[in-house]
C-alpha cells in the first residue's frame, strides 16, 4: 500500500494487510452514494468529517425507497382491480357456459334469435300430467324461465308459463317488468315440421304480482 513501509516475511503479509493503516478501503456508506476511498487508518476521521453528507445520502435513499414502495403499491392496487375484473368476467362466462350446458341437458338450443326447446316423450308426459322447466334465459337484462304443464285441466290444454327469475342484475332494472309482446312470441312445432304459432301473450301491469321483482328464486 502507498505510504506503508512494513517489512516482514511473506507468510505474514495477509495478517498485515488486514491491519495496515495505509490500505485503501471504500467508505461503509458506499452503497448509499459515498464514492470515497480512504486509508484504513483514516476511516474514523472520514466518518466524522462527512457525517452530514452521509446523512443526506441516507435520506436520499430513503426517499427513493419510499417512491419505489408507492409505485409498487399502485401496481398492486391495479393488479387487484384487474383481478376483480377477470374474476367477474370468468364468473359471467361460467354462468353462460352453465346455461348452455343446462340447455343441452334439457334438450334446448339457445340461439341469437330465440330459444328452441326440444321435448321428448310428449305422449307419456301428457299422460303423467308432467311439469317441466326449461333453461334460464335473459331478455334486456331480465332473467326468465319457461314451464310447461302437460295435461292441464284434464288433458284439455298444454299450459305454458313464462316466469320471472331472480337475477344478478335485478337491482339495476326497472320494476315492475313491462312485457313487450314483440319480444315474447311462442311457436309449437311437431317433429315433422308443422308449426303452430301462439300469438296470445298476456300484457304486464303494475298490479300483477308476477311482474314485480322476484323476492324468492322466481315468481
Amino acid at each position: 500500500n502507498q505510504g506503508c513501509y512494513w517489512v516482514d516475511v511473506i507468510p505474514e503479509v495477509h495478517k498485515h494487510l488486514d491491519m495496515c493503516a495505509y490500505r485503501a478501503k471504500s467508505c461503509i456508506y458506499s452503497e448509499y452514494g459515498c464514492t470515497a476511498l480512504i486509508q484504513q487508518g483514516k476511516i474514523e476521521s472520514h466518518l466524522r468529517d462527512n457525517c452530514n453528507e452521509h446523512m443526506l445520502q441516507l435520506l436520499e435513499q430513503v426517499r427513493k425507497c419510499t417512491l419505489l414502495l408507492e409505485k409498487r403499491n399502485l401496481e398492486i392496487e391495479s393488479l387487484a382491480v384487474r383481478n376483480l375484473e377477470l374474476e367477474a368476467t370468468l364468473k359471467q362466462r361460467t354462468k353462460h357456459l352453465q346455461t348452455q350446458l343446462d340447455a343441452v341437458e334439457t334438450g334446448s338450443m339457445i340461439r341469437a334469435e330465440g330459444i328452441t326447446w326440444v321435448i321428448h316423450d310428449v305422449v307419456q308426459r301428457v299422460q303423467d300430467k308432467a311439469k317441466i322447466w326449461g333453461p334460464h334465459f335473459y331478455v334486456d337484462g331480465y332473467k326468465f324461465q319457461i314451464m310447461l304443464a302437460f295435461g292441464y285441466e284434464d288433458n284439455a290444454f298444454l299450459a305454458l308459463f313464462l316466469c320471472l327469475v331472480r337475477g344478478e342484475r335485478d337491482q339495476d332494472l326497472q320494476w315492475p317488468f313491462y312485457l313487450d309482446k314483440e319480444k315474447f312470441m311462442f311457436s309449437l312445432r311437431k317433429s315433422l315440421g308443422a308449426e303452430v304459432t301462439l300469438l296470445t301473450v298476456t300484457t304486464s301491469e303494475a298490479n300483477i304480482e308476477n311482474f314485480r321483482r322476484p323476492e324468492s328464486s322466481r315468481n
